[in-house]
């Protein structure tokens, strides 16, 4: 990808990779990225988005396609991300489908987000809150309530979400629904769940910068107590066709 090099996008570089603080402040972060991911698309789709079957990339637990493309010294990790319409692999965890989202979407990050939208997407934003009241007293069956998960890292890349068993109550303040071109950010510790439609293509390029805060990233997770295992599965050549086969039939690639 010597296009992405010659923009300060370095492959494999386990030191910018993982960077453990933004070194930059969080209004040039969201400015520097957000002005350079327009300049990149083009480089992403001709350059990535025909090469998907060859790449590597894994499923997140929500059900999108990440696959990584490397790191910029300033903005952390540069990362497609690719809700193929149709044949979504998620992990069903807690209560399952809510309705609108399913339990184990509603997340934050522990970096700031700047993205930039290649078909469509949409998501709510949420305020939550720590519910004061006995835990005896709180019905996990309420889909706006939730027990919060943070990421624990092991060896080896792999992951869990422990809970101290606090509870939440999380309700959305926002929903945006956004086109080709446009662009979104996502400030550390601000809660988010995508609502992309089975039945829609999303795609977005994504920078996300070193860590801004200490703790987390943290899940919210309604009915399941103790430890959550945060396995995700590799995206398959096959899967991989369909996804750039579907963004093509959406002008991208």
């Amino acid at each position: 990808m010597r296009a992405l090099a010659a923009h300060g996008i370095v492959p494999n570089d386990r030191q910018l990779l993982k960077r453990e603080r933004l070194t930059i402040d969080s209004s040039a972060f969201f400015a520097g990225a957000s002005a350079l991911l327009p300049v990149l698309a083009p480089l992403i789709e001709e350059e990535v988005v025909k090469a998907l079957p060859t790449l590597p990339g894994r499923w997140h637990p929500t059900g999108f396609m990440v696959f990584p493309l490397g790191a910029h010294p300033d903005y952390g990790t540069l990362r497609l991300h690719i809700w193929p319409a149709g044949i979504r692999h998620r992990i069903i965890q807690g209560r399952g489908d809510l309705g609108v989202i399913h339990d184990g979407d509603i997340h934050n990050h522990a970096w700031n987000i700047a993205s930039l939208v290649l078909t469509s997407y949409h998501d709510h934003i949420y305020g939550v809150e720590r519910l004061a009241v006995p835990q005896e007293a709180v019905l996990l069956d309420d889909p706006e309530v939730f027990r919060k998960f943070s990421v624990a890292y092991h060896p080896g890349d792999r992951q869990t979400l422990v809970t101290d068993g606090s509870r939440v109550l999380a309700r959305t303040t926002r929903r945006r629904v956004l086109g080709g071109g446009d662009l979104h950010t996502i400030a550390a510790g601000d809660y988010h769940a995508p609502v992309v439609p089975m039945d829609a293509v999303g795609a977005t390029l994504v920078f996300s910068s070193p860590r801004v805060m200490g703790n987390g990233p943290d899940v919210l997770i309604g009915g399941v107590g103790g430890a959550v295992e945060g396995a995700r599965r590799s995206v398959v050549e096959d899967e991989a066709l369909e996804a750039r086969d579907q963004l093509a039939s959406c002008g991208v690639g």
